[in-house]
């Protein structure tokens, strides 16, 4: 992964596209990042364990923020699981420390798809995101 340009939000100005193990060794360094990570790793496999490929990371975790809370994020839910996709995997996500959701799903802030949200970012700066592609999680 390259070291990411911030706009001057402090949000990154351009989207990633990474893999797993390379998202988790560039935050080696950054103990709140990685430690994000770590907790959110289990319903990461989850998810993948349901068919999604990838997520998309905005929010604090893809910015300058020195100390993000959570990660942000959406991903895409094929129409066949979304019947079988379980509470428990969602209670899951939450107790991992991942704010994700199914990105058609609407926002009680603004009605909008979270993904039309994330891609437009608070301050209508249009920040990039990180893509995690989940093939190589185990």
């Amino acid at each position: 992964m390259q070291t990411p340009c911030f706009n001057k939000r402090g949000t990154f100005a351009n989207d990633i596209d990474v893999k797993w193990n390379e998202l988790f060794t560039y935050y080696t360094k950054d103990k709140v990042r990685k430690n994000l990570l770590q907790r959110g790793k289990p319903a990461l496999i989850a998810l993948k364990t349901f068919g999604i490929t990838s997520i998309l990371i905005g929010g604090s975790f893809a910015s300058k923020k020195a100390k993000p809370n959570d990660i942000d994020g959406v991903f895409e839910l094929p129409k066949e699981i979304k019947e079988q996709l379980s509470e428990a995997v969602l209670i899951l996500l939450e107790e991992c420390g991942l704010d994700l959701y199914p990105a058609d799903m609407p926002t009680s802030l603004t009605g909008q798809s979270h993904l039309d949200f994330f891609k437009i970012g608070h301050f209508n700066e249009r920040p990039g995101l990180i893509k995690l592609n989940l093939e190589d999680i185990e």
